[in-house]
């Protein structure tokens, strides 16, 4: 390592903290909240892992992060499983989670961003949980790829491995640009879209509404946010190895 680089703790803390945030992503876009996730996620411990994140002590981060905590703590499970159950269940969802909707503008899944992802998965000898069931480029799927990534980067450098920890990084760092970062900000904004058009028509609860806004509108934000502190992190724990 470089004399001014971050020094080896740092790294540590950093490699371990994505590991950790990816994860928590991947279980919130996966599946409606239940009794043990919605503590985890509203746990005020993940305020020290997002100061990692960004030079300002992660303020930005940490102040989204306490508006999904505080939609949590107001709704609680039960709504947030109706709102989830709303927007991302059933035919015609309402609110695609797939990056193939988004990347060609139409809603179409298993498209050449579906198999992209795909061989990105199986060029580490990983494999989508669902796949044949469900689109391999859902959201949750993808964050659990970075998780994963971000595993084998944290052992690698554990076991002094630089080396391997900078190939798990640089995977890591393409495939964020090139998939999650590529349609999270537009997955919020279609979020916002379907909120708007069931109040404007009159359709379904509005309290359900309300929360899928209040809920899954601050995570899309939030998700987004994370993955752009997260490109730049990369690139510095890069030019760090």
């Amino acid at each position: 390592m470089e004399d001014d680089a971050m020094d080896s703790a740092s790294v540590a803390a950093a490699l371990q903290g994505r590991q950790a945030v990816y994860t928590l992503l991947a279980r919130a876009w996966a599946d409606a909240l239940d009794a043990d996730a919605a503590s985890v996620l509203g746990s005020s411990d993940w305020e020290t892992v997002l100061a990692l994140f960004e030079e300002d002590g992660g303020q930005s981060l940490v102040g989204q992060w306490r508006a999904v905590a505080a939609a949590i703590d107001r709704w609680g499970v039960a709504d947030a499983e109706r709102a989830f159950n709303w927007c991302f269940m059933g035919v015609g969802t309402r609110v695609a989670p797939w990056e193939s909707v988004y990347v060609t503008g139409e809603r179409l899944v298993f498209q050449p961003s579906t198999l992209a992802v795909r061989e990105a998965y199986a060029a580490w000898g990983l494999a989508a949980r669902k796949k044949g069931s469900e689109p391999d480029d859902h959201i949750a799927t993808e964050c659990d790829f970075m998780a994963k990534m971000a595993q084998r980067a944290a052992g690698a450098f554990s076991d002094g491995d630089d080396v391997g920890c900078k190939k798990a990084l640089v995977a890591s760092r393409a495939f964020l640009s090139d998939h999650l970062a590529s349609f999270a900000v537009e997955l919020g904004r279609s979020l916002a879209q379907a909120c708007e058009e069931a109040v404007e028509a009159g359709v379904g609860s509005a309290e359900v509404v309300e929360c899928a806004l209040a809920l899954y509108g601050e995570l899309s934000r939030f998700s987004a946010a994370f993955f752009e502190c997260d490109g730049k992190l990369i690139d510095e724990l890069i030019g760090t190895l």
